[in-house]
């Protein structure tokens, strides 16, 4: 369960917000050394000492289907084609994550929320990039990465 900080909630259960919450997606390969940085509003921010560059995105919950981890589709406007020349280079986004960060303007060096999200499918348009999303459930992955039994390992038998 996330600890937001007291300002947070306050802020956030108010009706009439002093400030709005920023989205913050950080876009990374372990192949290509540069990180996308975007922010859901209409001036940069800089947070932690990196800029993070104003762009209009929408995330949109999809259907759960039983005996799926959960998706979410993430959908950035195609802004100067910078996003579509990261995903040639990464051979089409294989093995990219995106951290969706939430943060105040008045702090934004408080994290409220971390959420990291691994690619599963890109679509481009000329108008949209739309990814969709899959949160890693660790609950479903195997806990013991081998089973010893005869057939892996006959010497032990």
């Amino acid at each position: 369960m996330p600890s937001f900080t007291s300002n947070f909630k306050i802020n956030v259960n108010r009706l009439n917000a002093e400030e709005s919450v920023l989205i913050l997606l950080e876009i990374t390969h372990p192949q290509i050394s540069g990180t996308i940085r975007l922010v859901k509003d209409n001036k940069e921010v800089v947070s932690g000492g990196e800029t993070f560059n104003a762009i209009s995105f929408d995330f949109k919950r999809q259907d759960d289907i039983q005996g799926e981890v959960p998706k979410v589709s993430l959908v950035i406007q195609n802004v100067g084609r910078s996003l579509v020349k990261w995903i040639d280079q990464s051979g089409g986004g294989k093995g990219a994550e995106i951290t969706a960060l939430l943060i105040r303007r008045s702090t934004p060096n408080t994290i409220e929320e971390r959420i990291k999200l691994q690619i599963e499918r890109i679509a481009i348009t000329s108008t949209v990039v739309s990814f969709t999303l899959v949160i890693q459930n660790n609950l479903i992955r195997r806990g013991i990465k081998y089973i010893y039994n005869t057939s892996r390992a006959p010497g032990l038998f």
